[in-house]
């Protein structure tokens, strides 16, 4: 019986890269690999697949992290922040479940993912519902339009901060704080609309 784990998707099935494992005994998440080359362009957003879904019980979803390497030394934010992949995401009809990663690259640089590079980090965790929830809805597709107000969030905010850093002296501090800015505007804007695909 299968209780929860990562599958290739369909299209990658004869990719060969490396399939989400953990490093050490204790390490909680699931390092997730590129199965080809990506570049990233300065200041854009690209949506970047892991040729992998996931499938686990009804209780739990999948905490998908970026991994700090990206975001310190190559300055990689993932726009949603945590992606959460729901159980019912898994084989759904639009795209089988893949897993995709929305990466902005926050610097004035492109950055160039090599094939089998660990980008992001995968968390498997049990949830919990709130008395007399009653939710039966089945999902209909993939990403929810949180993600897609997210994305338009940290583009404006990340653009508007860009712009405004034009000393060197500065650069330094528009890097950190400009990213921890664009974290609260994706969390804020997301609060506002809520529903995603299973809503639909």
């Amino acid at each position: 019986m299968k209780l929860r784990g990562f599958e290739k998707i369909t299209s990658f099935k004869e990719v060969d890269f490396p399939m989400p494992e953990r490093k050490t005994k204790m390490s909680a998440g699931y390092d997730i690999c590129l199965p080809q080359d990506v570049t990233i362009k300065a200041h854009t957003l690209q949506m970047v697949p892991t040729g992998v879904k996931a499938y686990m019980q009804d209780d739990e979803f999948l905490g998908v992290h970026i991994r700090s390497s990206m975001a310190v030394k190559k300055g990689l934010a993932l726009v949603n922040n945590v992606g959460i992949i729901d159980a019912d995401y898994y084989n759904n009809e639009d795209n089988e479940g893949h897993i995709m990663l929305g990466l902005y690259n926050t610097t004035d640089s492109d950055v160039t993912l090599a094939k089998g590079e660990r980008v992001a980090q995968g968390i498997f965790y049990k949830y919990l519902t709130a008395d007399g929830d009653s939710a039966d809805a089945t999902r209909s597709g993939g990403f929810g339009s949180s993600f897609l107000l997210g994305v338009l969030g940290f583009q404006i905010l990340d653009f508007l901060l860009h712009v405004n850093a034009r000393e060197e002296g500065f650069a330094l501090v528009h890097m950190v704080f400009g990213r921890m800015v664009c974290q609260v505007g994706i969390a804020q804007v997301c609060l506002l609309y809520t529903s995603d695909a299973a809503d639909e």
